[in-house]
């Protein structure tokens, strides 16, 4: 998956799952009770903050020979840096 469809994923869940887990909670757990409702919401956040930092960190990095896209790069044969033409 991509970093940019993680981030949308990431983005549709903290906007979805913290309003339902605050109407669940309201309607059928605490009955009413909006304070506990809220607080169960607030927990929903930070622990969908907290996967979203621990999947970004996580991330495997490209190397030095791949591009952002997961292809290898190669170098030309016929380019040389001025450096190595002086030298030759």
């Amino acid at each position: 998956m991509s970093p940019l469809q993680k981030l949308l994923v990431f983005t549709a869940v903290l906007f979805s799952l913290p309003l339902i887990i605050l109407y669940v909670s309201n309607k059928y757990i605490f009955t009413g009770n909006i304070l506990y409702s809220s607080v169960a919401s607030i927990v929903t956040v930070n622990l969908i903050l907290f996967t979203f930092v621990y999947v970004a960190s996580n991330e495997e990095l490209p190397s030095a020979n791949e591009n952002v896209d997961g292809k290898e790069l190669r170098a030309k044969a016929d380019e040389t840096s001025p450096r190595q033409k002086k030298d030759q």
